[in-house]
Order: structure tokens, then C-alpha cells, then sequence
């Protein structure tokens, strides 16, 4: 069985200068091969990818992380 996740999409705003950021796509990221009821699992996550919009700033791309 295959388990595909995403959060959802909300305001996500630069770590280093704080302007509103833009989304840039996403990367699969294949985060747990487990087991539920005997059946095997794959867990794939959509993670999303950000871009700061300040042309200066030097933070150009992140992807979300989780806590």
C-alpha cells in the first residue's frame, strides 16, 4: 500500500528576511517503509519548495520540514 500526504497550503514567509514567500513546487520525499496490519506501507510526502522574493536576500530556496 502506498500513502501519499501533504500539508496544506498556507502563508509561508522568508526564515532570514521575512517577506511573504512563493511557491515553487514540490519534491517527493519517501519518509517511512513500515508495516500496519501486516501489510507494508510506503509513506510518500509532498513537500512543498519555497522561494524568497527578495531579489537581495540570500536565502534564494527552502522546502518545508516537519516538527
Amino acid at each position: 500500500m502506498r500513502v501519499h500526504v501533504e500539508t496544506d497550503p498556507g502563508e509561508v514567509f522568508c526564515p532570514i528576511c521575512g517577506v511573504q514567500a512563493v511557491a515553487d513546487g514540490r519534491q517527493q520525499r519517501l519518509l517511512h517503509d513500515t508495516g500496519v496490519f501486516g501489510v507494508p506501507v510506503l509513506l510518500v510526502w509532498s513537500r512543498r519548495t519555497w522561494r524568497c522574493r527578495q531579489h537581495s536576500c540570500p536565502q534564494v530556496s527552502w522546502g518545508e520540514e516537519t516538527q
